[in-house]
């Protein structure tokens, strides 16, 4: 963090080559808290009562109903439901082509 950069090493990535990510004012701060606020005792940045976070789809989920991006469908019961209309995986190349 010192040097702004965040390095994942070879093996520590899905694809399993390393990177190197350069660190803007918004994400250090954010990884600052992070760390400030970590149980100690857990190995991992970002963390829930000292347990991994492994998958945060249903955070992303209540945020979207939250913001109102989402559609309310009805399924065969005639139960209506809340359904998100954006993914994450939506703003990947756009957070890319942007910076």
């Amino acid at each position: 963090m010192n040097e702004g950069t965040i390095r994942l090493d070879p093996g520590e990535t899905k694809n399993k080559k390393g990177r190197t990510y350069y660190v803007n004012d918004e994400v250090r701060e954010d990884v600052e808290a992070a760390l400030a606020n970590r149980n100690p005792a857990c190995p991992y940045l970002f963390q829930r009562d000292g347990e991994q976070i492994k998958d945060f789809r249903s955070a992303w989920e209540s945020a979207c109903i939250k913001a109102g991006f989402y559609e309310v469908v009805t399924d065969e019961g005639g139960n209506q439901k809340k359904v998100p209309t954006k993914l994450f995986r939506d703003y990947r190349r756009s957070a890319i082509r942007d910076s």
